[in-house]
């Protein structure tokens, strides 16, 4: 059987890059739920939980070549309705997500092997881990 990982991400930076990264989150088959979202366009905060197989950077192996993505042509209605976004980002670490899309996130994870972990990233550098 599967190892399932339940977590919690908050997500802060601008509303399209929060919503990028919820879009992109877990590369391996997924639940997730939003908890709460809200603020303006330049400062935007996420919540949301969810299940996945092992970790939420399970499956990830793509390389970010450390420049932040172009999120000026996309709309939000675009990112909220477009699974492309979960097929192109997904296969990268969380750490290289908060860079990609120039946020702050914060990662509360746990399994029954690992137990509860915790990570913090912000503009694609780990800030607290534990």
């Amino acid at each position: 059987m599967a190892n399932i990982c339940d977590f919690k991400i908050h997500v802060r930076g601008t509303k399209k890059a929060a919503l990028m990264l919820y879009a992109a989150a877990v590369a391996a088959p997924y639940e997730m739920n939003i908890d709460y979202e809200g603020g303006t366009d330049d400062e935007y905060i996420i919540h949301f939980s969810g299940s996945c197989k092992w970790d939420i950077d399970a499956y990830c192996e793509k390389r970010w070549n450390k420049k932040p993505v172009d999120l000026s042509a996309i709309d939000e209605e675009t990112i909220r309705s477009n699974e492309e976004f979960a097929e192109k980002y997904s296969q990268y670490k969380m750490k290289a997500k908060s860079g990609m899309f120039q946020c702050e996130v914060e990662v509360i994870a746990f399994d029954e092997e690992e137990g509860i972990s915790f990570e913090h990233y912000k503009d694609g550098e780990l800030l607290d881990e534990q």
